[in-house]
């Protein structure tokens, strides 16, 4: 006698399927942590982030407004606590300091046709109390855009071009700042 095929095949199921949920439960529970090591300071579980607006040396028309704007739909996406008017433990500060914007691809009576899009930005996190810079980073977005005889079709491709670029810098920034959080060194 001997355990039936059936019987086994449910018994792995049930294992996997456990498993599973147990992965995803450690996945749900590990999502909350917060008491990390940063340079030499430490970001509590019950620390906000406040993101102030940002200098801007360039031409970027309202550049400083749309990165606050990602910065703050991105820290909330991976689950920092935001707060504003002064009420936050940590404060995001910046400056964007270059826009570039230059042709790559042209028509054959030298119209540009595709345009490349560059902003670089040095963002820190200080500490409202101690004043401490605990991370500093200098971020590039890029991104490209198609241009055209039309000029709203052109405007249009050029705002979104500027949006992906400065979705990059929030994107990258957070994304540096964590791994700094987590592991305490570059990503």
């Amino acid at each position: 006698m001997g355990i039936r095929p059936e019987k086994t095949r449910e018994h792995r199921r049930f294992l996997t399927l456990l498993f599973l949920v147990l992965c995803l439960s450690f996945a749900v529970i590990a999502c909350g942590y917060r008491v990390e090591r940063l340079s030499g300071g430490v970001i509590s579980g019950d620390a906000s982030i406040e993101v102030e607006r940002f200098r801007n040396a360039t031409s970027l028309p309202a550049g400083s407004v749309t990165l606050g704007e990602k910065l703050r739909e991105n820290f909330v996406r991976e689950g920092y606590r935001l707060l504003e008017n002064g009420r936050g433990d940590y404060i995001v500060r910046g400056k964007i300091s270059r826009f570039d914007e230059s042709p790559v691809g042209f028509s054959p009576d030298r119209f540009g046709l595709e345009y490349s899009l560059t902003v670089e930005a040095t963002l820190r996190v200080v500490s409202r109390h101690t004043g401490e810079v605990f991370f500093e980073d200098h971020v590039v977005g890029k991104s490209t855009y198609y241009a055209g005889t039309d000029s709203s079709y052109t405007r249009t491709n050029r705002e979104r071009a500027m949006d992906a670029a400065l979705s990059s810098i929030a994107e990258r920034f957070i994304r540096h700042l964590s791994a700094r959080i987590r592991y305490g060194g570059e990503e």
